[in-house]
């Protein structure tokens, strides 16, 4: 259990996710889909969105559970191979 276990990649994955399919996922929160997706628990994935957000690939307004990635986050997704 460890936050270098979730990638960047990872985080900006959900993020993406969520925001495209936000109704479709049958998550209601980004930490319970990325905790879902990594087998990491809830609070092990917190630190993972915010090491994302410092690296500047991610961002959110009121709450982390509606967050965008921002150019760096989406340049990310498009240039490196799936996470999987």
């Amino acid at each position: 259990m460890s936050v270098k276990d979730i990638t960047d990649r990872q985080v900006c994955e959900v993020v993406e996710l969520m925001a495209r399919e936000r109704l479709h996922t049958g998550h209601l929160t980004m930490l319970g889909l990325l905790s879902d997706m990594t087998g990491q628990p809830e609070k092990v994935c917190w630190r993972a969105m915010e090491r994302t957000c410092r690296r500047d690939l991610m961002d959110y307004g009121s709450s982390h559970n509606v967050a965008f990635l921002t150019p760096k986050g989406l340049a990310l997704l498009a240039t490196a191979p799936p996470a999987r």
